[in-house]
């Protein structure tokens, strides 16, 4: 997707080596761009065979009654997939033979999955398409600090509006 910018955020963001999903968010830097964005990365996902679910909700920030930017969660405006990935085991080869019923010197590839085993999983990926205007704030929050709408276009910045010390993301607990 020329000229669109994805961001790691949520836990691994902060410095988790593990947890039940993965956040991404997608944006533009020219405002407007990231329009589509979402549908595109899908069709690209589902083409690749990599989706085996995904719910969609479109984007109503700028419709929230309050006002852009002061509903009870600005983050819950956005566009946004939640989704479940199909992703190849990348174990080291003695596994995979022993979760593989293999015959002989016969090539893993050729074998039925064991019963109770597969050679991919199943990992909770979620997507979030923000306005660039809006991505420091997005980027805060699907981080782990949900605060209050903010215009400002860098986690730095939104620290300093608050009179707060920025803390890296690794330094974050949600």
């Amino acid at each position: 997707l020329p000229g669109a910018q994805v961001t790691l955020a949520g836990g691994f963001r902060r410095g988790k080596t593990s947890g039940h999903d993965a956040d991404f968010l997608i944006t533009h830097p020219i405002e407007g761009e990231e329009e589509g964005l979402l549908r595109k990365v899908i069709a690209c996902l589902e083409s690749r065979g990599l989706l085996l679910y995904h719910q969609t909700t479109r984007n109503s920030y700028q419709e929230a009654p309050q006002g852009p930017g002061r509903p009870s969660s600005s983050m819950d405006h956005f566009e946004t997939c939640f989704s479940i990935f199909k992703l190849t085991n990348h174990s080291h080869p003695e596994d995979t033979k022993r979760q593989l019923q293999v015959k002989g010197d016969q090539d893993p590839a050729q074998v039925q999955v064991a019963s109770g085993s597969r050679p991919w999983r199943a990992v909770r990926v979620d997507l979030v398409v923000s306005p660039i205007s809006q991505f420091a704030f997005a980027l805060l929050g699907w981080t782990g600090s949900k605060k209050r709408y903010l215009r400002a276009s860098s986690e730095q910045e939104i620290f300093a509006h608050l009179g707060l010390e920025y803390v890296s993301p690794s330094g974050r607990n949600a």
